[in-house]
């Protein structure tokens, strides 16, 4: 045995006492053994990794034989004797460190004198060596005895909670497997070669084993937990036996052993399982008091729902199950408390919405207390309101039972009359804010306004309330029908919230035009024109609008009235002045109040523009045929047959058949009433003109056509911002474009972009045909891609300069200039 030996000998000899020693070895027994690793590292003929590679078979082979002390123990006595090993091996570490700080020293020496030493010596750190070797040999050797007993102890036959102490055991168990690090890489010197200078560079072939190792291991132990996890939550009855209330407050407690499984996975590390541990046991339990969970919402015990809320909020499909409930539950409150009535009225109408935001604001209110938010009311009850990000579940829910509630009245619908709901809703908006309505003391318009938008807000076709709003409130401006021009104003703010500034924008054009007409008849009537030449009694109230944002269809109208006329000329020339470049189109909306003087009574009659001129024409005659009256009033007979046939009902006129039809001969004639009698002095022949079937078939195509170019923009704008996109998520984001506006159908987004296709808008991508590429996007990896190319573009020829947007916009608004 030569010297080295001796020192290793006796050094080991020293490490030995250390290690059996169950006392703290004295210092002052340190230090011959400190001499003998200073006598080493000083020996030419002892290298380094000699030393290292001694110490580590030394620590290996000690370990080997204390593992032997394991074997007759499991349990909770085996998770106690092995922290109380680790303890120990833990002091004696320190000790064993202090011996060999010479050793530190000497590598940090040698790697000095290369004057470019490796970034990390760790390979060559005491601890780090006895840390491994304990990993090695004792938690990877005993991996499956404490999983096992880990499992056996969490999962208990008796479903008893873990106790304090049992789970310090284990959790110290847990972050001894977490704690695991691979070594260091070895440091190797790599000396100058030709070009290349002296350098260091890393033998990382043991760490990486290392590693590896340390993977599987951890991988192990999450496995097992899950395992038996799944199997004791699937195919255990424990929550027949916990009562609701005791499973939730041991929940927000970390009791059940549901919440120790989670813990114990984020002590490994695997925070993700956890998280679907958690997620798997709550609505598994839920699903056994299913009753209770409902019965809570009937009765609206909030102090018991928010703590459930609270104990769910962590996890999202546990909450998600909680609010399927409150779906559940408002569902069956909608089908009690909401009136089946009839709503082929407005007053039925009035009565869905009052239940319906009775509703509203009761769950509002309730989710307020369980997720402890103060709901401002007032803000609630805004049209454009959403419920708080904090409970999102809770409000895809509430609105999608309120949103099918409220659509399930519009089913009532039919082929010629489309959207029966939304007619009654614009009907009873027009009845609030019309002149004509006899509205109770206590009803505030902003509120009722506020109601129905928010009906509104959850109808599936919002376009088609638009629509039909536009077209009354159209007429109400025109017929001068405004009961407050402030609750106008509100009105059109509140759509604006709801619908955006693009979309109603029309509304806004037209209030404005009817301020601007009302100073413009007041400057008519106080010009010269006017003075000197009078209206030869004619009292004209002139109302001038954009031909771009007028609702109705354009029908200019022939007014037989030479008394009119020649008013009208005036006013055409005083207007032509102040606008050299504008044209006025008289339109058959036009009204006015004639008095008839040649009954026992003085009438007045409120008649549109052709009412007006046949009620003057039989000043000549007593009698006209149809065909005479349709010439003189130079309008079609169907249109005759609208503006006749309130009069006819009335009593002012008669005919020679019963019924006025399209099938009505033209010969027919039609007589002046001499004897016609009315309670009423002032009667409006307007209210019962009914809209000729052709307009309501071009309104339905109207809204086909807005809606198409609506469809063909969005998926314009969409590609513009996107360059390319496949077929199902360009729909996607197409349908969620428009959601504000209306639900596009699949079929009908298909159309559009094949319109798109063949305007050379977009184009398939040669690569995928099922990739649509935006017509001025050329791809990075084109032929073309980095060339200048100024005649073409790839795919397709290159279309000319023009904005997309300004074509679609002039066709769905009009041109901005007033005719």
């Amino acid at each position: 045995m030569n010297l080295c030996d001796d020192y290793f000998s006796h050094i080991f000899q020293g490490t030995t006492e250390i290690l059996n020693n169950e006392d703290s070895f004295p210092s002052e027994h340190l230090t011959s053994y400190y001499q003998s690793v200073f006598n080493l590292c000083h020996d030419e003929n002892v290298s380094r990794d000699i030393i290292r590679d001694r110490l580590n078979t030394f620590i290996q082979d000690y370990l080997h034989e204390l593992i032997l002390k394991f074997d007759d123990l499991y349990g909770i006595e085996l998770l106690e004797h092995y922290q109380g090993t680790w303890h120990k091996f833990q002091k004696d570490m320190d000790a064993i460190r202090r011996i060999f700080s010479y050793f530190k020293v000497k590598v940090k020496r040698e790697f000095d004198t290369y004057h470019l030493g490796p970034t990390s010596i760790g390979y060559y750190n005491i601890v780090d060596i006895l840390k491994h070797r304990w990993e090695w040999a004792i938690l990877i050797a005993l991996q499956d005895r404490f999983i096992s007993v880990i499992c056996d102890l969490v999962f208990q036959k008796n479903k008893e909670s873990v106790q304090d102490t049992t789970d310090s055991l284990i959790v110290h168990v847990l972050e001894c497997y977490r704690a695991m690090q691979p070594l260091d890489p070895k440091p190797v010197y790599i000396p100058a070669t030709g070009e290349v200078p002296a350098h260091f560079e890393y033998d990382d072939r043991e760490s990486k084993e290392i590693a590896d190792e340390i993977y599987l291991l951890r991988e192990s132990c999450k496995n097992s937990l899950l395992e038996e996890f799944y199997f004791y939550y699937d195919k255990n009855t424990f929550p027949a036996v916990i009562s609701c209330d005791t499973f939730f407050d041991q929940l927000s407690k970390g009791q059940i052993p549901c919440e120790q499984t989670v813990r114990y996975l984020e002590i490994l590390g695997f925070t993700e399982e956890a998280s679907k541990c958690k997620c798997h046991v709550t609505p598994m339990f839920m699903e056994w008091h299913d009753e209770k969970l409902v019965n809570l919402y009937k009765n609206r015990e909030a102090a018991l729902l928010r703590q459930y809320y609270q104990s769910c909020s962590s996890f999202e499909p546990a909450f998600e199950y909680l609010a399927c409930h409150f779906k559940r539950w408002i569902e069956a409150d909608c089908r009690e408390n909401v009136p089946n009535v009839d709503v082929s009225s407005v007053n039925g109408i009035k009565s869905i919405i009052d239940a319906v935001n009775g509703l509203r604001m009761k769950y509002l209110q309730l989710l307020g207390t369980i997720c402890k938010e103060n709901i401002n009311i007032f803000a609630a009850n805004q049209p454009d309101s959403k419920l708080t990000s904090s409970r999102p579940f809770f409000d895809k829910y509430l609105d999608s039972v309120l949103s099918k509630l409220i659509n399930h009245y519009g089913n009532t619908e039919s082929e010629k009359k489309p959207g029966h709901l939304i007619d009654l809703l614009v009907r009873h908006s027009d009845l609030l804010l019309s002149k004509a309505s006899k509205p109770s003391a206590k009803t505030n318009i902003e509120t009722e306004i506020d109601n129905i938008l928010i009906i509104v807000n959850y109808l599936n076709d919002k376009d088609l309330f638009l629509h039909a709003y536009h077209k009354l409130f159209a007429r109400r401006l025109v017929q001068r029908a405004l009961r407050n021009e402030d609750a106008e104003t509100y009105a059109i703010e509140a759509l604006k919230k709801v619908f955006g500034n693009d979309q109603i924008r029309k509304l806004q054009i037209l209030f404005t035009d009817n301020q601007i007409s009302k100073e413009l008849t007041a400057e008519f009537k106080s010009h010269d024109t006017y003075n000197n030449f009078g209206l030869d009694g004619i009292d004209l109230s002139v109302t001038v609008i954009n031909q771009s944002v007028w609702p109705f269809n354009y029908n200019p109208s022939t007014v037989a009235i030479p008394r009119l006329n020649s008013t009208l000329e005036i006013f055409n020339t005083f207007y032509q002045h102040k606008h050299a470049n504008r044209e006025l189109n008289y339109l058959d909306n036009s009204y006015g109040e004639t008095v008839c003087n040649g009954f026992e009574q003085k009438y007045c009659f409120v008649a549109n523009v052709h009412q007006t001129s046949m009620l003057v024409m039989f000043n000549d005659a007593d009698c006209y045929t149809f065909e005479q009256l349709s010439s003189g009033l130079q309008i079609s007979k169907d249109h005759l047959i609208a503006v006749l046939s309130p009069m006819l009902k009335l009593g002012l006129f008669t005919a020679d058949c019963d019924t006025i039809t399209a099938e009505t001969p033209i010969k027919t004639q039609i007589y002046f009433n001499l004897n016609f009698k009315s309670d009423a002095c002032k009667i409006n022949l307007m209210k019962g003109i009914r809209k000729p079937v052709n307009e309501v078939k071009l309104d339905l195509k109207e809204v086909e056509s807005d809606r198409t170019m609506a469809v063909q923009a969005a998926i314009v704008r969409i590609m513009k911002k996107e360059k390319q996109l496949a077929h199902n998520p360009l729909v996607a984001e197409v349908i969620k474009a428009l959601s504000n506006r209306f639900q596009p159908d699949i079929k009908f987004i298909k159309n559009c972009i094949a319109a798109l296709l063949e305007k050379e808008y977009i184009a398939r991508s040669p690569d995928d045909l099922e990739v649509y590429v935006y017509q001025n996007y050329m791809p990075p990896n084109s032929p073309t891609s980095g060339m200048e190319v100024p005649d073409i573009v790839w795919p397709l020829p290159r279309r000319p300069r023009i904005n997309p947007f300004k074509r679609f916009y002039q066709k769905v608004f009009g041109r901005q200039n007033r005719e």
